[in-house]
């Protein structure tokens, strides 16, 4: 126990240990006579006095017997001096390497022995006995910090820093216990004034970004109407299996739609409809967000979405005053599977995923919407699975596949033209169309390298009928990838784009080449009855018993309004009864006389001449609210005369909130609807990576984790850079 005097009245002015001397900042050390005869006292001023040892008998005894709690004022200060020397923190152990000798390990200033396997030893030892090279080279620290280029000095650097490990923790599939690694911390140490993480604080930060995505999405759909993608699959070898959800809302401080991918949630049962619609339910219950505001649901064709998914969530409250879900007694709950084949990440197995919506004609337009570019994938399998172009598909890869089965062949191809072939995914139907791009660009090489190894070449009429079906098919694969945008809205796409298609699909028969075998032209009637047949929700949508999601998201975003299939033939009594029956799915509150789809007239009234006339029109302003119909005239005069035109249309209603204030409640909710279910792939996509071979092994919420941080980074740095996180 170090002891200092002051506990018993023993002073620094009683032995002549002046301010003077405390100012240099020499510590002093005072070690009872009783317990040693060894001068410990390391300050020259007090070793001068002489009068180390001068204590009273009565201080004597009670220094004996006495043990002291907690720092003395006195050591106190002394603490105090060595934090001021304590600049010393920003010195390494190296930094004391000239004033060491390293060989014998000792001190080459004083020759006592030191042990150089604690930094702290080594600097207790010259911030003791050695302060003038202390500050010397805290000094020299200071000068070398200030002479670095401006660029090194970052206000946030740690922010940056940390933020960038937790990108390529959660995206590269790398094992997360590398940050540990002695090399790596080494490296990261090299950053100017960087502390680099320990696994536990990497974890820290990852959950921390997680919740802060988490939370901005909660507020954002706090009240307002939001719609949910989804899916589920499995990982490698069946280990694990996976429901995805993302949330597709207005994030209204941007005013821009948003999509963020909300949820990976392991499950542990059958993929039953009954199961599937139950964890959902629970995913978002949890997350604090009202289903009773999910305006659709995008899924895939598969029997067990489509049924889990068909009728909207019902909140019933039980006796508790808790909210729950209320089971839907219905026909179409009755048709629930108990069952479902387990999808593959990979290995999707398109001839399962069905269309079923003659399951649900009856009960008008469902909750569930069909995932648009699987549809569009079923569309191009009824086509190319028919006899004469599934002859071109098997004269193509018997060429082809000769080239995936020689490496040396493969070479020669790419050395001649400097590309190489692309087969297409087992069940993407549009990546066939991408082979046949390839194929078409090296069909020269493909038959030349072909003849050398006597191979069967690719025919002219072979040739012929790629360049035919690459004709046809150019639209749907363009549509397709400009349906899974996320930043802008898709839902508006579907009826001018499907129609469209349509269109250009007739005037196509005037473009094919005449082929010996194939008729193109019954090829072109095929696409278009599968387009029907696949698509009869989105073309009926202007019918008197179609879904008006499609035709009011269309007018609704100034995109595509001007785009509305039969514009000119559009009239007002149609886009009523399309904005009333949105107003009516979505609970919206009107007016009384807000319910009436026609042209309202003066009403005829009886009167002092004895008959009925009808009433002259009041010249005085109405203080009433705009009408609901009142709205949609405005609005419908404005597309017809194509005043709805604008490049930003979420910007462009909130700029117009007030002229149409209903009609601005019914856009936030649809027009965030997606077409695809591309964001709960592309988690998907990240959970392959993540869970393949070694990786696999991963604890369940790491892999979430990472899945979730490698989605959203878009999203993320598109927050920070407009500081809304």
């Amino acid at each position: 126990m170090e002891y200092t005097g002051e506990e018993d009245g023993y002073t620094d002015e009683e032995d002549g240990y002046t301010d003077e001397v405390k100012r240099q900042g020499s510590p002093r050390t005072v070690s009872p006579p009783h317990f040693s005869d060894v001068e410990v006292l390391s300050s020259p001023a007090r070793a001068a006095s002489g009068n180390n040892n001068r204590v009273s008998k009565k201080a004597k005894k009670r220094r004996a017997g006495k043990t002291t709690s907690g720092p003395t004022p006195s050591k106190r200060k002394k603490d105090s001096n060595y934090d001021k020397l304590s600049d010393a923190k920003v010195l390494q152990k190296e930094d004391f390497f000239p004033f060491l000798d390293l060989e014998q390990k000792k001190c080459k200033e004083c020759d006592v022995p030191l042990d150089f396997s604690r930094s702290s030893t080594v600097k207790r030892h010259f911030e003791r006995n050695h302060v003038d090279i202390v500050t010397k080279l805290v000094t020299d620290f200071d000068a070398k910090e200030k002479a670095k280029p401006k660029i090194t000095k970052f206000l946030k650097l740690d922010n940056v820093a940390y933020n960038e490990l937790v990108n390529l923790f959660s995206s590269a599939p790398l094992a997360i216990g590398l940050i540990d690694n002695v090399h790596l911390q080494k490296l990261l140490s090299l950053i100017p004034d960087f502390k680099p993480p320990k696994l536990r604080k990497l974890k820290s930060l990852m959950v921390d970004k997680l919740n802060s995505l988490i939370c901005y999405v909660k507020e954002n759909c706090a009240g307002n109407y939001f719609a949910v993608g989804t899916d589920c699959g499995t990982t490698k070898g069946m280990s694990r299996s996976y429901l995805a959800v993302s949330i597709h809302f207005i994030d209204k401080k941007r005013k821009a739609v948003t999509c963020a991918s909300f949820e990976m949630k392991e499950l542990e049962g059958s993929h039953t409809a009954a199961f599937l619609r139950q964890t959902l339910e629970t995913v978002l219950k949890s997350a604090g967000l009202n289903v009773n505001f999910i305006s659709k649901i995008v899924a895939d064709g598969a029997r067990n979405m489509v049924n889990a998914f068909l009728e909207p969530f019902t909140l019933t409250t039980n006796e508790t005053g808790e909210e729950t879900m209320e089971a839907n007694d219905d026909e179409t709950q009755k048709k629930l599977f108990e069952d479902y084949e387990k999808f593959l990440l990979s290995d999707e197995n398109v001839d399962e995923i069905q269309f079923v919506m003659d399951d649900f004609e009856q009960n008008g337009s469902p909750n569930k919407l069909h995932c648009v570019a699987h549809r569009l994938q079923l569309v191009q399998k009824d086509v190319f699975e028919k006899d004469d172009l599934l002859a071109v598909r098997k004269a193509v890869f018997e060429t082809i596949s000769h080239f995936a089965r020689s490496h040396q062949a493969s070479a020669e191809l790419f050395a001649r033209s400097k590309s190489r072939l692309l087969f297409p995914a087992a069940t993407r139907w549009s990546t066939l169309t991408i082979t046949y791009e390839r194929v078409l660009k090296l069909k020269d090489d493909i038959n030349i390298i072909a003849l050398q190894h006597g191979w069967p070449t690719l025919t002219k009429q072979t040739i012929d009928a790629i360049e035919n079906i690459l004709l046809l098919t150019k639209d749907i694969a363009d549509f397709t990838t400009q349906i899974q945008s996320d930043s802008n809205p898709t839902i508006s796409l579907l009826f001018p784009g499907l129609h469209n298609i349509k269109t250009n699909l007739y005037q196509k028969k005037y473009e094919v080449k005449s082929h010996p075998i194939i008729d193109f032209e019954d090829v072109i009637d095929d696409l278009i009855s599968a387009i029907d047949k696949r698509f009869d929700d989105v073309l009926s949508t202007n019918t008197e018993n179609g879904d008006p999601l499609f035709a009011a998201s269309t007018l609704l975003d100034s995109t595509t309004a001007g785009l509305f299939p039969d514009l000119e033939e559009l009239d007002l009594q149609q886009t009523k009864k399309v904005f009333y029956a949105m107003a009516k799915k979505l609970n919206l509150k009107l007016d009384e006389d807000d319910s009436r789809n026609d042209v309202s007239t003066q009403p005829l009234k009886k009167n002092r001449l004895g008959f009925s006339i009808q009433q002259p029109s009041s010249q005085l302003t109405s203080t009433k609210t705009k009408s609901f119909g009142k709205e949609i005239t405005e609005f419908f005069t404005a597309v017809k005369e194509d005043n709805w035109n604008f490049d930003k249309p979420i910007e462009a209603w909130f700029l117009h909130k007030a002229q149409y204030p209903k009609l601005f409640e019914i856009a936030m909710a649809i027009l965030p609807i997606p077409a695809t279910s591309a964001a709960v792939e592309r988690m998907f996509s990240q959970l392959k990576i993540h869970t393949d071979n070694h990786k696999s092994n991963s604890k369940s919420y790491l892999t979430r984790l990472r899945v979730l941080l490698s989605c959203n980074k878009a999203l993320y740095d598109i927050l920070l850079r407009d500081k809304i996180l």
